[in-house]
C-alpha cells in the first residue's frame, strides 16, 4: 500500500481497539464502502483509520490484494488549510458514531481546527444541527462544547506535562475496559476545577486556602495516573 501522510499517526493503533476490529471484520467481509479524501500532496484527512485497519490487513493476509490500495478522492492544489479542515469537520459531522470523533479525539480535533483559524463557532455553524439556532441558544451551545471538550482538554495537557507525557494523548484514551474512561475523569475534574477550585467564595468555605489549589490539583493527576 502506498504510504500516506497522516495527522494521527500511531495514535489510533492503541485507541478504541474493539471499534478498530470492528472496521477490520467490516472491510474484510465488505471492502471498502466509501473513498478517503486526501490533499494533493497527500495528506490523508479523511480515512485514517481505514487506512491503517487495511494496512493490518494487507499484512495478515499474505500480502492480498484486495488490501493493498485504497480508493481516495483527492482535493484540487490550492487548497487552503481552512477549507480542508472544514471538508474534514463535515465528513466526521455526518457519522456522530464514528470513534476517532468522540471523547478526548473529538476535543483534539476541535483544537487543532482552532489552531488553524477554524474558529469553534465557525466548526458549529457547519454542523447543520446547529447551523440555524438563534444567537443565544448558539452561544449557549458554544459554552457547552467548551465546557465538555476544550476544558477537560486544557486539564489533559497539563496532566500530561506533570508527568512528562507532552503529546502522549494514547495514555489518557486507551482504558482498562472503556477506551474513553480517563478522558471522563478529565471533564469531570475540569468541572470541579471550574466550579469550586477557581471560586474564591467556595474555597473560602471549604477553608481552602489558594497556595494549595496546586496540591489538590497534583493529587488529582496521581489518582488518574494510577487507575492507569
Amino acid at each position: 500500500m502506498k504510504v500516506l501522510k497522516t495527522f494521527y499517526g500511531g495514535f489510533l493503533i492503541n485507541n478504541d481497539k474493539e471499534s478498530n476490529e470492528e472496521l477490520k471484520r467490516l472491510l474484510s467481509q465488505k471492502g471498502q464502502q466509501k473513498p478517503a479524501i486526501i490533499t494533493c500532496d497527500g495528506f490523508l484527512i479523511n480515512g485514517n483509520r481505514r487506512k491503517m485497519v487495511l494496512e493490518e490487513l494487507y499484512k495478515s493476509r499474505n500480502q492480498d490484494s484486495q488490501f493493498e490500495m485504497m480508493r481516495v478522492i483527492i482535493l484540487p492544489c490550492g487548497v487552503t488549510e481552512l477549507e480542508i479542515q472544514k471538508v474534514e469537520n463535515r465528513y466526521q459531522l455526518q457519522s456522530e458514531g464514528k470513534s476517532e470523533y468522540q471523547g478526548l479525539n473529538r476535543a483534539i480535533k476541535y483544537k487543532r481546527n482552532i489552531e488553524s483559524g477554524f474558529t469553534l463557532e465557525a466548526q458549529l455553524r457547519d454542523d447543520p444541527n446547529y447551523h440555524e439556532l438563534p444567537s443565544r441558544e448558539f452561544e449557549k451551545k458554544v459554552k457547552e462544547f467548551e465546557k465538555n471538550f476544550l476544558k477537560p482538554l486544557e486539564q489533559v495537557n497539563k496532566y500530561l506535562e506533570t508527568f512528562n507525557r507532552k503529546g502522549m494523548y494514547n495514555t489518557i484514551s486507551e482504558g482498562v475496559n472503556d477506551p474513553e474512561g480517563r478522558w471522563q475523569a478529565f471533564v469531570d475534574y475540569s468541572n470541579f476545577n471550574s466550579t469550586v477550585l477557581n471560586d474564591k467564595t467556595k474555597l473560602a468555605n471549604l477553608k481552602i486556602n489558594q497556595n494549595e489549589v496546586g496540591r489538590i490539583e497534583n493529587a488529582v493527576f496521581k489518582i488518574i495516573r494510577r487507575e492507569s
